[in-house]
């Protein structure tokens, strides 16, 4: 969550940002407004801007702008190899000085798209505590970095704050030049139609310097193809992912789906077997009772038979007494 007490830290990736907007919407950024959006209503401690600074040296009116604004700028030399290559980063740069700011700060927040800043942002996470926060074009930026950051603001979504239009940066610099010529420029003469030397010379050097920092092309034109061939390759890798996300959840659901499949059959399968076991024992318990009848069925006719046999030896016992006790009358 965010709060007004939380001291907050800004590390802008300069080029990640100044070529994802150029190669997106042709515009450029509008580095106030994002440092704006990045702090809010809390306590600002420090605002680092990471750029390359090369032979020519065109930048430095840009970076002099940007230290108006309230960043402090960090630059490197632009790197080029034997072969022609030409390399600039500031990666390990941004990670060092995280790292070392991170336990003055709450929040840091990281402006860039660039996914090989995910180690860092789950170092600050697990060792430091600090919430991380990240702000970028979404259009260029790693599906995994906007997933481990703590919060995410996609600058395209407000492309009117965030970036500048040619309409947009004429008037900043219009604003810009005429209060500059009204705090240089002394007074105008009392004879009408004359005006001071000194406010001629200002008005001069104020036209000349009328290209705003933001409006510099801050390197060559190949640096330009470069970085417009590696934004275009993730952007195509950032759609691969969402594709192969979305096989996944594909996969997901047909996998969820073919196990409550096999669940309900085996349920079935269940319920099939104890009606069968139910019928076996309800024919089982008819088959006792049959059994059980024709048991005592059984044991009435022995009971009878018996019962026959005891009263016909009875009648035979008595008939012979009978003929014994005739016999020793006769004899007597």
């Amino acid at each position: 969550m965010k709060h007004i007490d939380q001291r907050v830290a800004v590390f802008v990736d300069i080029q990640n940002l100044y070529f994802s907007s150029r190669v997106l919407f042709n515009k450029k950024v509008d580095y106030e407004g994002v440092l704006e959006g990045a702090v809010g209503n809390r306590k600002l401690i420090r605002a680092i801007g990471y750029g390359i600074a090369t032979e020519e040296a065109h930048e430095d009116k840009f970076f002099d702008a940007l230290e108006e604004t309230g960043y402090e700028i960090k630059t490197k030399d632009l790197q080029i190899f034997s072969g022609g290559q030409k390399k600039g980063d500031w990666d390990v740069g941004i990670t060092v000085d995280a790292i070392k700011i991170a336990p003055k700060v709450d929040v840091i927040v990281l402006i860039s798209g660039d996914g090989d800043y995910i180690p860092l942002v789950e170092y600050l996470q697990s060792t430091t505590g600090c919430r991380v926060e990240g702000m970028a074009f979404g259009e260029s930026t790693s599906i995994r970095l906007i997933e481990t950051l703590d919060d995410f603001i996609n600058l395209s979504d407000n492309k009117e704050k965030y970036t500048i239009s040619q309409k947009k940066s004429n008037n900043i610099n219009r604003r810009k030049n005429t209060v500059k010529n009204s705090s240089n420029s002394k007074k105008v003469n009392t004879n009408k139609g004359h005006i001071s030397i000194e406010k001629i010379t200002n008005i001069k050097q104020n036209n000349k310097s009328n290209i705003h920092p933001k409006q510099v092309n801050v390197v060559s034109k190949e640096d330009a193809k470069q970085k417009f061939i590696t934004l275009s390759r993730l952007t195509t890798k950032n759609k691969e992912l969402e594709s192969k996300k979305g096989n996944e959840d594909v996969d997901k659901k047909i996998k969820i789906g073919a196990k409550k499949k096999v669940e309900k059959e085996q349920e079935k399968k269940i319920s099939v077997n104890k009606n069968v076991v139910t019928k076996i024992k309800k024919i089982e318990k008819e088959e006792l009772k049959k059994s059980n009848t024709k048991k005592t069925k059984k044991n009435t006719k022995k009971i009878k038979s018996t019962s026959k046999k005891d009263s016909e030896s009875r009648i035979l016992k008595k008939a012979t007494k009978k003929e014994v006790v005739a016999k020793a009358e006769d004899k007597k």
